[in-house]
């Protein structure tokens, strides 16, 4: 509880802490070294090594004239947050003094591939653009973390001199971002343009075959969300189902708001802010999904109590995921409300374990008790891992990042701890409305059978032909109670 209560202040006073750390640890300067590239041809190079490091914005940075001596070094193979600015941002420069010569015969195409930046930029060689991915102040906008080709105008047929300059904006810092973030993440590569294709293309296989395994339970909770919806709309009143469906499904639009085609499309304030919805409704389906999977629909106090949760849940995050949506220009009150409303949510998410515990009260099949289990722990692990990952640019805690990390893997495709628990709750669950579907049917054959022989009996108690009595008039009639 102590812990849970340091969590919550720092997210408050994060943003003050963050708007007054403004010193920044000064790395070690010097002159620019050269990085020689010989016989350059259908091959890459990495541009690693130290490159001319300065926080600030200043066009004339990109002319290749410009003394660089004064500034500091770093490597580009990790954030600029891992190197003496933490927490650090807005704008900074990369310049890196390259000597290439590219071997005869080699093509005239080249490449350079950049790796994923953190956030927009913008590429300079010999001070003229030739790139750039998002735009920066004062209009700035920026995509996912993702890598990005452009082609690199360095000629075959003599040896090129010049100076590389990337210009970087790294956007305000969330609630759960670490405060090692900013810039390069790796060393960009140059090369032919053939060989810088394959190797995107190789990368692009690879993080496919990672997620084959999360891709496949992504098809299997789209199915049977399906069949749920279908089911629920050939008898309405079994709003089991309809949960389940809406869950299901939100599962799966959560999984793909990451492809490819929105992440290289779509901004990233706007993703995260549709996400925040998404969760939401994930969220609040799996409260009303439980509250009719262990029969609580009767009782008045947890059903109020449960829409008074799924109200809150949704507004919150609905009003986090606006919050986001400019979150380019997020300033100190965006940021006290973004930590607000995180931890808001984060609290109405553990309403699943008031249901779980009321569910485990009641005398219940053993299918839907495995509910309950699985359940609790699927959530009792999502949600440290939330927590955990909430703050971590004050605590330095990794918790969640390692919680995160596959911990095997299955002919290449990762494996998470969370992945093998939504599984299990998905089979749990599919397994318990799998009876609950078979209990009602054998409840409404019975029923019908009860039916049918009140049927006969009536007709046996009933004659076909009245009698006859002199002086009296003799009928029948039948009304059913319900």
């Amino acid at each position: 509880m102590r812990q849970l209560c340091l969590v919550v202040a720092l997210l408050l006073l994060g943003p003050f802490l963050n708007a007054s750390s403004t010193a920044t640890n000064e790395g070690v300067t010097g002159t620019a070294s050269v990085l020689t590239i010989n016989e350059l041809g259908r091959g890459t190079a990495p541009l690693d090594g130290k490159w001319q490091f300065s926080m600030g914005d200043d066009m004339g940075w990109a002319a290749p004239a410009f003394d660089d001596s004064k500034w500091e070094q770093i490597s580009a193979d990790e954030p600029w947050g891992a190197q003496g600015h933490p927490s650090q941002t807005g704008m900074g420069w990369y310049r890196r003094h390259i000597k290439i010569t590219p071997v005869a015969g080699a093509g005239e195409k080249f490449a350079i591939l950049m790796p994923p930046v953190d956030d927009a930029y913008e590429l300079y060689w010999n001070g003229e653009k030739i790139g750039q991915l998002g735009s920066l102040p004062p209009t700035p906008s920026y995509l996912v973390t993702y890598r990005h080709s452009f082609a690199f105008p360095i000629s075959a047929s003599a040896p090129t001199d010049g100076v590389l300059a990337i210009r970087v904006w790294k956007a305000p810092l969330s609630s759960f971002d670490p405060d090692s973030l900013g810039g390069l993440n790796k060393a960009p590569l140059v090369g032919s343009a053939d060989a810088i294709g394959a190797i995107v293309g190789e990368r692009d296989f690879g993080r496919i075959v990672h997620t084959q395994y999360a891709r496949a339970l992504s098809v299997i909770f789209l199915l049977m969300g399906a069949l749920s919806l279908i089911a629920w709309a050939r008898n309405r009143g079994q709003l089991i189902f309809l949960w389940f469906g809406v869950m299901a499904l939100m599962r799966v639009a959560i999984f793909n708001t990451f492809s490819d085609t929105i992440i290289t499309r779509v901004p990233s304030p706007i993703i995260y802010g549709m996400l925040q919805v998404l969760i939401s409704l994930a969220d609040c389906s799996v409260f009303l999904l439980l509250l009719y999977l262990f029969d609580l629909q009767d009782n008045r106090r947890i059903r109020r109590l449960t829409w008074i949760m799924v109200g809150i849940n949704f507004v919150c995050f609905t009003l986090d995921g606006i919050v986001a949506v400019p979150w380019s220009y997020a300033g100190l009150g965006m940021q006290w409300v973004d930590a607000i409303l995180t931890a808001i949510v984060t609290l109405s998410e553990l309403y699943v374990f008031v249901l779980v515990y009321q569910g485990i009260r009641r005398k219940l099949d053993w299918a839907r008790k495995l509910v309950a289990v699985v359940a609790t722990v699927d959530y009792t692990w999502g949600t440290t891992r939330i927590w955990a990952s909430q703050g971590s640019r004050f605590t330095h805690w990794t918790l969640g990042e390692k919680m995160s990390a596959p911990v095997f893997h299955i002919f290449g495709a990762n494996i998470t701890v969370g992945q093998l628990l939504d599984t299990a709750l998905l089979l749990s669950v599919g397994y318990a409305l799998l009876r609950y579907f078979s209990e009602q049917r054998r409840l409404r054959s019975a029923i019908e059978m009860e039916l049918k022989s009140a049927r006969e009996l009536q007709s046996v108690l009933i004659p076909e032909e009245l009698p006859e009595i002199a002086g009296y008039a003799i009928a029948s009639v039948y009304q059913p109670a319900q």
